[in-house]
């Protein structure tokens, strides 16, 4: 199977327009540093495919979500209970504390693609439905 090495990047930030664009792994590091207070932007590796890699980046966070055979993960650097709002993709999202990660962080997997492998043995991948015994995804770490 081939993978595409060029990624969605969408703009996010508030009173501006929503834009999308196709982008090269190049051009990823300064368009991550675009997000600012009033927003975020994302970036998507492998649109509408399995697998996918979605990145979200604010003010001072980064959210990284894979999905693989049809079951979500989150990135999690600490285990930490709760949830944090967070405005992502236009509209403000409760998420995770424990895949709340610092803004910095999610650049290294983006930079990875397409080594889906090497992003599943870099970084830790943890079901986004692992509070939920009966909807529990097969660990897919490589580390």
């Amino acid at each position: 199977m081939t993978l595409p090495d060029r990624l969605l990047f969408e703009d996010w930030r508030l009173g501006r327009a929503h834009e999308g664009r196709l982008v090269a792994r190049a051009d990823v590091p300064a368009l991550y540093e675009l997000a600012d207070e009033t927003g975020s932007v994302t970036f998507t590796w492998n649109d509408g495919g399995d697998p996918v890699l979605i990145v979200g980046v604010g003010p001072d966070w980064s959210v990284a979500s894979l999905m693989i055979d049809g079951y979500w993960y989150g990135y999690v650097i600490d285990e930490v209970e709760g949830h944090v709002p967070i405005d992502l993709c236009g509209q403000t999202s409760e998420w995770p504390k424990a895949e709340l990660l610092p803004r910095s962080a999610a650049l290294p997997v983006l930079m990875m693609v397409p080594d889906l492998e090497g992003i599943r043995r870099a970084f830790r991948w943890l079901s986004q439905w692992r509070h939920f015994a009966e909807d529990a995804a097969p660990d897919i770490s490589l580390r």
